[in-house]
């Protein structure tokens, strides 16, 4: 029998069960005329979900179904099984576009969160072919079984089976295509926002967030690695710099827009085999599609395939590394031959850097580790973990220094080197010509302009995070606190005696959205302003800023703050700067309480009146475009910034003047 769940709908658990839900659905001729000639097999792999292969006189299908919960962790992991509509809709939008990469739909069931597919148990996972190769297991015989039949895996090592730079070509040819295909430039603004929309997937970004981004660098009960770690893993959860770098990461994942993401492209995430005797490569598992960062896919599929060839390196087998390298190499090429020409693409392999090193730091040291590593002998393994995770820090850092990328993912023929023209900003204004501005008051905005976003949305949302539920409760009296609770009452329509918990859930889903509410900057400003206090925390500037403010105040240029973060958690920002007390420098500070929207113009009419000063007077330094078109609006003179690796750096500014640093302008006193 099916088991019930407490979602409410029935597991299948038995053969019995997979053959009866075929015949109910009408999907038994495809197999056989009659259950009894039905075979059934589990082939259950992956962590989410279970499959099932139904084989019978007609032919095949894969049935996979999504159960309430991490399937590898039990109902001890509940989440939401509805994330495998997102598979099937994320199919449908890749049949319409990479059909030949993916496996056929035949059913989808969204009342019992089930799939039917093409049977591609002719095909291998990418990833056990990997496995296999080194242990020198013949084609078609799983390890297990070679060494069930052997004793022992062979010493001599077997011509390759697959040609892995092939796989490479298809996986970046796949990538390319699926991206550029979704893009907000093919698709045009309107149907790119719907896109956005109907592929939200945040139960299952989270996930990617907690397990990919935020757990392997904290003491957490998912973490474990091998001992030979044990040293490594203690500096990295005091490592500063891998939490920023980290923090850019989480940034991007969260909020860069450009088009739609298999979302968990790994090597297990691919199949690979023979059909009419050429080789064939398939794609499947998008249940985490959604459209985020292209450079996420690539990173993912880059550090599956290094981790393939650092197992390779540990037993010895240097020819096996360097086709699985090779794969790494195609798989670029094919993903910029789709994008050639366009300015994006350094970006998207300086972002592919960090999803690489993230991915790679997680297999080393957090929930789900590789079977590359963990079928190698103990001491191999050992070796390979510390290859691995020194590999990843070393992708990590790479973000904070774009250009100085690591040798070991740039290969010399890369073709990201040969790419030709300038990038938005070089365009826009070449740094051999800084900008020339005269203003009275230069207004600054922070997040993304003086300060990176990552840092913010990485390091204090963290520290903020954890403590929303105690200060509700301990500053209940404040009058401030109090309001702010009031307000995300109102605006989420809670009920008016909502709990603490209940509160919380609505501002822990605005942090995750990155939304500008101000009772929820309120809270977190008070709370930020207070770790400021105890040195628990301390806020980032970017190298090129301090110094231009430090020299535009001495030159009499007066220094304002316009930020979206209250103003109680701007003074502590700039009391407590890497470079210390820099509030002497600042005469007065507006958040959206006492000035209003960053993106209406009335609020700068509002820090106008407040300064003293008409419009033409002002300067306002913002990298968001719709900051841009308010200040603009009031009158502002206003300069925009897109730096690279921030979340609107490929955005439109209009006709703003566009720069990359302080450094790209000159301000001089009225």
């Amino acid at each position: 029998m099916t088991a019930n769940t407490p979602a409410g709908y029935e597991l299948l658990e038995t053969g019995r069960d997979v053959t009866s839900y075929l015949r109910d659905s009408g999907l038994l001729p495809l197999v056989a005329g009659e259950e009894s000639l039905v075979t059934v097999v589990e082939v259950t792999a992956g962590n989410m979900n279970r499959v099932f292969i139904a084989r019978g006189p007609a032919g095949s299908v894969a049935i996979k179904q999504a159960p309430p919960w991490v399937q590898v962790a039990g109902p001890g992991w509940p989440i939401d099984p509805g994330r495998i509509a997102s598979e099937a809709r994320t199919y449908e939008r890749l049949a319409a576009r990479v059909p030949e990469s993916i496996p056929t739909i035949v059913h989808f069931d969204e009342l019992r969160h089930i799939l039917v597919m093409e049977d591609l148990s002719d095909l291998a996972v990418v990833r056990d072919e990997l496995v296999r190769e080194l242990q020198h297991v013949p084609l078609g015989k799983s390890v297990g079984e070679a060494t069930a039949d052997a004793g022992a895996p062979s010493s001599a090592r077997p011509v390759p089976a697959y040609d892995w730079a092939d796989v490479g070509d298809v996986v970046g040819r796949f990538i390319g295509e699926l991206s550029m295909s979704t893009s907000r430039g093919v698709l045009g603004d309107v149907a790119f926002e719907l896109l956005v929309e109907s592929a939200a997937n945040p139960e299952l970004c989270g996930l990617t967030v907690d397990v990919v981004l935020d757990e392997p660098y904290r003491a957490h009960e998912h973490n474990h690695w091998h001992p030979a770690l044990d040293s490594r893993v203690r500096d990295l959860y005091a490592d500063v710099e891998a939490r920023r770098a980290v923090a850019l990461v989480r940034s991007r994942f969260k909020m860069a827009k450009q088009g739609l993401v298999h979302g968990d492209l790994h090597t297990g995430s691919v199949m690979v085999g023979y059909r009419g005797g050429s080789q064939v490569t398939k794609i499947f598992d998008p249940e985490f599609s959604f459209v985020g960062p292209i450079g996420l896919d690539l990173g993912l599929f880059w550090a599956n395939m290094e981790i393939a060839a650092i197992a390779a390196g540990a037993v010895g087998d240097h020819a096996a590394a360097a086709a699985r390298l090779e794969a790494v190499t195609r798989s670029r090429a094919a993903f910029a031959a789709v994008w050639r020409g366009d300015s994006l693409l350094p970006v998207i392999e300086r972002e592919a850097r960090g999803f690489a090193g993230v991915e790679m730091m997680r297999r080393a040291v957090g929930y789900s580790h590789a079977a590359d590593i963990e079928s190698l002998s103990p001491a191999q393994a050992d070796a390979a973990s510390v290859e691995l995770f020194d590999t990843a820090l070393e992708h990590l850092r790479s973000v904070l220094s774009p250009s100085h990328p690591p040798a070991s993912t740039t290969a010399p023929h890369s073709p990201f080197t040969e790419h030709e023209g300038p990038s938005r900003v070089t365009d826009t204004i070449p740094t051999s010509t800084p900008l020339s501005v005269r203003a009275r008051v230069l207004v600054l905005d922070l997040e993304g302009t003086t300060s990176a976003a990552g840092f913010i949305l990485g390091d204090l949302y963290d520290y903020a995070r954890p403590r929303l539920a105690a200060w509700l409760d301990d500053h209940a009296s404040d009058p401030a606190i109090a309001a702010a609770r009031a307000q995300v009452i109102q605006d989420a329509r809670l009920p008016a005696d909502a709990t603490t918990c209940e509160v919380v859930a609505v501002l822990h889903q605005w942090m995750a959205d990155d939304v500008k509410a101000t009772p929820l900057k309120t809270i977190q400003g008070q709370i930020w302003a207070e770790g400021f206090a105890r040195d628990e925390i301390s806020s980032h500037f970017f190298g090129d800023v301090i110094p231009k403010l430090r020299s535009w105040h001495d030159e009499g240029v007066r220094l304002a703050v316009f930020s979206s973060g209250s103003v109680a958690s701007q003074v502590p920002w700039f009391r407590h700067s890497p470079d210390g007390d820099l509030t002497g420098l600042i005469t007065d500070y507006f958040d959206t309480v006492n000035a209003g929207p960053k993106k209406v113009a009335s609020s700068y009419d509002t820090i106008a009146n407040a300064l003293g000063a008409a419009g033409p007077e002002l300067l306002f330094f913002t990298d968001n475009p719709g900051e841009v078109a308010a200040a603009a609006e009031a009158g502002w003179q206003v300069v925009a910034f897109a730096r690279e690796g921030e979340p609107f750096f490929e955005s439109d500014f209009g006709g703003a003047s566009v720069v990359a640093s302080f450094d790209d302008v000159e301000v001089s006193a009225l």
